[in-house]
C-alpha cells in the first residue's frame, strides 16, 4: 500500500475565509450544494468537495482544481445550503489566490479572461465588451475561430461600447480593493 504525504496549510483555510467571508465552522457537508451544481459533474470536483479542500488546509488541490475556474457563479450552491454559505465567495477568493501566486490553472482561458474581466472594472469602473474581446484574443492569439459570431454580434447590437465611470473608487470598494 502506497502512502502520499499531504500538505496541510492551516493559514491558507484562514486567508480564504477572511477573503471570502465565509465561516468553515457552519458547514457540515450534508452536499446539498453540489446537488444542485449545474457544473459540478463537468469538473473534476464539486462545492462540498472544494469546500472541503478548504476546511482540511489542501491548499494545493483547492488551488488546482478546474472547478474554481468553471464555476458559473449561479448560486445555486447557496440557495440550498441550510447554513446559507456562498461557495462561489469562495471561488472567487481562490481564483484571486492561484492569480496572485501565479499558479498553473486547469482552465487557462478562463483565467485569462477572468484577469481581463477584473483588469477592466478597475480601471474603468464598468465592463467594455469591445475591450475585454480585444485584450482576450490577444491573450489568446485566437483571433478568427468565432470573428464571424463576433460580427454578427456587433451588428445586432449585442456588444456595446460603454466608457468610462468618474468614480471608479466605489467601483473598488464593490470588488474590495478600497483604496
Amino acid at each position: 500500500m502506497s502512502k502520499t504525504a499531504v500538505k496541510i496549510d492551516r493559514e491558507f483555510t484562514k486567508r480564504i475565509a477572511d477573503k471570502s467571508g465565509v465561516d468553515f465552522s457552519a458547514c457540515y457537508q450534508c452536499l446539498k450544494c453540489s446537488a444542485g451544481c449545474p457544473v459540478a459533474e463537468i469538473t473534476d470536483s464539486s462545492p462540498a468537495h472544494m469546500i472541503r479542500n478548504v476546511i482540511l488546509g489542501l491548499k494545493d488541490e483547492a488551488l488546482a482544481s478546474d472547478f474554481i475556474w468553471l464555476c458559473v457563479g449561479c448560486e445555486t450552491c447557496k440557495t440550498r445550503c441550510p447554513q446559507d454559505i456562498s461557495a462561489r465567495r469562495v471561488v472567487d477568493a481562490l481564483k484571486e489566490m492561484a492569480l496572485e501566486e501565479d499558479r498553473e490553472v486547469a482552465e487557462p482561458n478562463v483565467a485569462l479572461l477572468y484577469k481581463h474581466f477584473l483588469n477592466i472594472i478597475r480601471a474603468r469602473g464598468r465592463m467594455n465588451e469591445p475591450l475585454l474581446m480585444a485584450h482576450y484574443k490577444w491573450g489568446t492569439k485566437d483571433f478568427a475561430s468565432d470573428r464571424d459570431l463576433g460580427i454578427q454580434m456587433l451588428k445586432k447590437g449585442k456588444i456595446k461600447y460603454s466608457g468610462k465611470i468618474k468614480d471608479t473608487g466605489t467601483m473598488r470598494k464593490i470588488i474590495g480593493e478600497a483604496r
